[in-house]
């Protein structure tokens, strides 16, 4: 994709960047406004790492409700992307 970045062999997604500079942002500007209102700033970061984690755990459960059908038909797809670290997409490509 035109929108790919390949830095020594790592490939990064742009809106991956997009979205971590916008979360900067976000936390920021709360903390900004958490502090003119004399509010905790405590409260920002404990709310930004239960969104973390909310955001890792969402994500993971739409992967699996999007593959289903895949792991399903072949179990070892999730074996692999596990165990070995293999993504399933390219492990689906390679072969």
């Amino acid at each position: 994709m035109p929108n790919d970045i390949d830095i020594g062999g790592v490939h990064i997604h742009v809106y991956g960047i997009m979205v971590a500079l916008g979360l900067c942002a976000a936390v920021l500007v709360s903390a900004y406004r958490a502090k003119k209102k004399r509010l905790s700033e405590d409260t920002i970061y404990t709310i930004l790492w239960l969104s973390l984690i909310g955001a890792f755990i969402g994500t993971r459960v739409l992967f699996y409700l999007t593959v289903i059908p895949d792991i399903i038909e072949d179990p070892s797809v999730e074996f692999l992307q596990w165990i070995c670290g293999i993504w399933w997409s390219d492990w689906r490509s390679a072969g």
